[in-house]
């Protein structure tokens, strides 16, 4: 991710379809990155992400990225731990929750967590 352009995760099961979308993206002036599957991003929740949900997404320091992306898979799924680092939490309003929504608005606060 030494690119500069904006990075786009593309999460698809058929591998024909995941193909075109990563083509797309990256014809559309991204940078993609592809899984098969959301278990492929996802690890056991932090301690401060368990109250919300049991799962959350993979988050890696920078100097790992290399060893994710072009190591063995056993060296990728030893990189799959919950993140230890502190997570900010807010309430956000109800908007979030209809897709059609779209706006910087939508991340504002209604409440700290």
């Amino acid at each position: 991710m030494t690119s500069g352009k904006p990075v786009i995760l593309v999460v698809e099961d058929e591998a024909l379809v995941r193909m075109l979308a990563v083509s797309v993206a990256e014809d559309s002036g991204f940078e993609a990155l592809s899984a098969a599957s959301a278990d492929e991003v996802t690890t056991r929740a932090a301690p401060s992400v368990q109250p919300y949900h049991h799962r959350m997404p993979l988050i890696l320091e920078a100097t790992t990225f290399q060893q994710w992306m072009l190591g063995m898979p056993n060296e990728a799924a030893a990189l799959m731990v919950p993140y230890g680092g502190a997570i900010e939490a807010w309430e956000v309003g109800a908007d979030v929750s209809n897709v059609r929504n779209n706006c910087p608005e939508l991340m504002e606060r209604v409440g700290l967590l």
